[in-house]
């Protein structure tokens, strides 16, 4: 990836334009929503019935319980979906969205194509973010976990975007990812704002939406 003098502010303003313009790039993260949303109510209500039949049945909240721990390789299975639907929609806006940026036409069938031919080290970019957000997870009950989440949040901004259209492998996104970042720190940190502030303003709509399944299940 070359390094390019980065204008934040105009940057995001363009890129709200873009997406007001090219409305269908928020297509396949909400198909991913919807599917991962529709997936989680059939996981929960199975694990809701096996725990209440299984409590019936025997006569105790024991039994209830070891029902539901037969239902763990189901629950691996679906966060295994949930992250493989996220990766992949995530990957398909990027490619796609580069298209739009540069005023070609979208075309979600060669961004599909894209996003899986670099689909192992997306997964891997996501392994080694998971394994540098395990401190700061642990320690979210403080404030000083909060500002690690946020600081290893701001380093790794750039890791999609290296993979998918600079073709990075998984460990060379994270570092190239952190040289961008550091390199542009204050167009970034206005970026890395933008986008924090795009995530409360979703997480408001739907809190405010948060009444009806699917309803959320939109607003996600």
């Amino acid at each position: 990836m070359v390094k390019t003098a980065i204008d934040a502010p105009g940057e995001l303003q363009r890129a709200a334009e873009l997406l007001f313009k090219n409305w269908k790039l928020a297509v396949p993260t909400a198909v991913s929503s919807l599917l991962i949303g529709a997936l989680g109510i059939f996981v929960f209500a199975s694990v809701v019935t096996t725990a209440t039949l299984g409590g019936m049945v025997a006569g105790h909240a024991g039994a209830g319980l070891a029902g539901i721990l037969t239902l763990l390789p189901m629950l691996a299975l679906y966060f295994v979906i949930a992250v493989l639907l996220t990766i992949i929609a995530q990957a398909v806006v990027i490619h796609a969205a580069e298209d739009a940026w540069e005023g070609r036409e979208v075309d979600f069938g060669r961004s599909l194509g894209v996003a899986m031919s670099r689909l192992l080290p997306l997964i891997g970019a996501f392994i080694i973010i998971a394994l540098l957000m395990v401190i700061p997870v642990l320690l979210a009950v403080f404030i000083i976990g909060f500002l690690l989440m946020l600081i290893v949040g701001f380093f790794v901004m750039y890791v999609l975007p290296a993979v998918v259209l600079g073709g990075a492998s998984s460990a060379g996104s994270i570092s190239e990812s952190y040289r961008m970042a550091r390199e542009n720190l204050g167009p970034s940190l206005i970026a890395f704002a933008g986008i924090i502030v795009a995530l409360i303003i979703g997480g408001i709509i739907q809190t405010l939406l948060h009444h009806g399944a699917i309803l959320t299940l939109i607003a996600s």
